[in-house]
């Protein structure tokens, strides 16, 4: 995997949150959610690094999986996931099959 590509996955995920006056704590499970993922990726992390856990794997299934269910900030990010941040994702996940292939994870 290129982590060029990757890094730019990250960089262009967190514009998008950025842009919208999002942070990594506006989304479920904070660092450690879909949100960290990007934030991983985007700091040029070894490619090892790149396994998407179970929070990740399954943020794919929905948007709604990606903020807290209380969250003020769920017209801003719905949207957003669904427009840019899951084809990015998808991306990210497309790369990281192409460097290790067999290696992701089921979902």
């Amino acid at each position: 995997m290129d982590l060029s590509e990757n890094e730019a996955i990250g960089e262009e995920a967190f514009n998008s949150i950025s842009k919208n006056g999002l942070s990594v704590d506006d989304f479920s499970y904070k660092s450690a959610g879909v949100a960290g993922y990007f934030e991983k990726i985007r700091n040029g992390s070894k490619a090892e690094n790149f396994i998407p856990g179970s929070r990740v794997l399954y943020s794919v299934e929905s948007a709604e999986t990606w903020c807290p269910k209380s969250s003020k900030q769920k017209e801003i990010i719905l949207p957003l996931v669904e427009s840019r941040l899951l084809p990015l994702l998808s991306s990210a996940f497309e790369l990281y099959e192409k460097r290790i292939p067999g290696a992701m994870p089921e979902r």
